[in-house]
């Protein structure tokens, strides 16, 4: 590579490993090569080219000092750090799910898990002298009585308008249902599974049946909501089966089998979007294939994190800092999409 192209890839490098990511998390190690690479690149180039990696020297420079004194203070405060980037995960799960989106058909079980989230986050982040958590700790009760007030919405539109309406409206809910099986459970390895995700399926599915029932009761009749209550009536049955069986591979497994079996599957998920994004023109993407992928990893984030908690790992640790990393990578990415496919005006 000549000099221009080694600058682009240190740059590259820093914008990957650096930017945008908790200083607390970030390796020094790797910065200091960095900052190695950039000196040597210095002695050897011309001088138009100088000024650009001297510039660069100064902003990895600054930023080891400020990593490194990120990283002297503590584990309590390590620890709050991580809490806080959990939570703009939730935050961007929000993003992905609700933002702009027909109130109506908005899953009431995604938002109670992101409500259970929140609140636990909360809890762990209260008494951090910190300004960043301080912080996050607002943002947390800003999205949590915004959560809050979504689900008393949301479930006061569900029963408004005539029957046939909200007949077709839980059909629609209840495939939302399905293709969470689809996108995250089917056909996927057991031991990678979240439990407590395809609860919530089954527990959603059973609203929306306890609901279609009702309907029938009032005298909303037709073969096609007939159809449906029998279908979903399957759906959970063979879900509430594959609950059962996802939880007894766990408990059969061992501490290594778990982390191996998620960083399996978070490897599988970003070879998913090296295929169908990187180098790709944004304005072709589709973003509702990257939101499975986000959801994918923050599923597989949460797992990491329980296993994190239950006992100190290294590779699950570094498995859960990349799994991360990738999920703010990708929410940049679709912030780019999104502005790359809005209508231009004129």
């Amino acid at each position: 590579m000549n000099a221009n192209e080694r600058l682009e890839s240190l740059q590259q490098r820093y914008q990957s490993n650096f930017a945008g990511h908790p200083r607390i998390s970030r390796s020094l190690t790797l910065l200091n090569e960095m900052i190695a690479e950039a000196q040597a690149l210095l002695g050897e180039a011309s001088a138009p080219l100088s000024a650009s990696i001297e510039a660069e020297l100064a902003l990895y420079r600054a930023e080891a000092a400020a990593i490194s004194e990120a990283q002297s203070r503590g584990e309590v405060i390590a620890e709050a750090h991580h809490a806080a980037a959990m939570a703009e995960q939730v935050f961007a799960r929000y993003r992905r799910h609700f933002a702009g989106q027909d109130r109506r058909t908005r899953d009431l079980g995604i938002l109670a898990e992101m409500i259970e989230d929140l609140e636990a986050l909360d809890g762990q982040l209260k008494g951090a002298d910190d300004p960043r958590i301080k912080e996050t700790l607002g943002h947390i009760e800003r999205y949590l009585d915004l959560f809050r007030r979504e689900r008393q919405a949301i479930a006061q539109l569900r029963i408004e308008g005539p029957l046939s309406e909200q007949s077709a409206l839980l059909a629609q809910l209840a495939n939302g249902q399905l293709y969470i099986y689809r996108d995250h459970f089917a056909g996927a390895a057991r031991l990678s599974r979240r439990p407590a995700r395809l609860s919530r399926v089954i527990l959603e599915l059973e609203a929306i049946l306890e609901r279609m029932r009702a309907l029938a009761s009032q005298g909303f009749h037709s073969d096609a909501h007939r159809a449906n209550i029998e279908l979903l009536t399957e759906r959970r049955g063979a879900y509430l089966k594959e609950l059962d069986l996802i939880r007894e591979a766990k408990a059969a497994s061992t501490f290594e089998g778990l982390v191996n079996a998620l960083g399996e599957a978070a490897n599988a998920l970003f070879e998913g979007y090296r295929e169908g994004f990187a180098g790709q023109s944004r304005q072709s993407r589709d973003l509702a294939r990257l939101d499975v992928i986000c959801e994918g990893l923050y599923l597989l984030a949460r797992q990491m994190d329980d296993l994190d908690r239950l006992r100190e790992d290294k590779i699950n640790h570094q498995n859960l800092q990349i799994v991360l990393d990738h999920l703010r990578l990708y929410g940049k990415e679709r912030e780019a999409i999104i502005a790359a496919q809005r209508p231009q005006d004129g």
